[in-house]
């Protein structure tokens, strides 16, 4: 294992190393160690089963790729995010519309009083509120798909996938602070555009 200034080690590197020398159980355990959580990221940035999907592999081909170039400065699951998110960005350049992101995390956000669960309405059966709900679950996506990529980014990678600050930072090239700052400032843009639907429910 490779130990950091911090002093944590990372036993993903060994995977990696295996990568290296050509043993494909390296990349078959980096897959189940990792796989699932990287493919519901994707899914929550592009909110396309299929891109998800694609992407998901694309990033797992990269790693095989590119493992010799890996430099432990960084965890080998940052460095395997990193990878995704700039997969999706390309894909997002791509594309000819907005992608948008699922509101479908009941994970609380880090250093926040109120889950983004708390923002739904009771899920409670009640045939008057359907509708309303709908509504809302709308709102809440299309306001989400408003955000500029460089709130959108730590917003998806924090508040939807519950990533620590700092982890985020390290995939986003951001201090811990600035990606605090961002979401705080993403939450603003949501707070504004859905008071109509929350009637001033605090987001942050």
């Amino acid at each position: 294992m490779i130990r950091d200034r911090a002093g944590w080690t990372d036993p993903d590197v060994s995977c990696l190393t295996a990568v290296r020398n050509g043993d494909g159980s390296g990349l078959d355990e980096l897959m189940r160690r990792h796989g699932e959580a990287l493919h519901r990221f994707i899914f929550r940035y592009t909110y396309n089963a299929q891109d998800a999907a694609d992407l998901t592999q694309e990033t797992f081909l990269r790693v095989f790729r590119k493992a010799a170039s890996y430099m432990p400065t960084a965890r080998v699951k940052t460095w395997i995010y990193t990878i995704a998110l700039n997969l999706c960005r390309d894909r997002a350049r791509r594309a000819k519309h907005i992608k948008w992101i699922p509101f479908l995390s009941t994970q609380r956000t880090e250093n926040s009083r109120c889950g983004l669960e708390d923002t739904l309405p009771d899920d409670r059966p009640d045939p008057g509120d359907s509708t309303s709900q709908l509504e809302l679950a709308t709102a809440i996506t299309e306001a989400i798909a408003t955000l500029p990529e460089k709130l959108r980014a730590p917003f998806a990678l924090c508040v939807l996938d519950d990533l620590p600050h700092a982890a985020a930072g390290e995939i986003l090239k951001l201090s811990a602070k600035s990606v605090e700052v961002r979401i705080y400032r993403a939450r603003q843009r949501l707070r504004e555009v859905l008071r109509p639907f929350l009637n001033d429910l605090e987001l942050s």
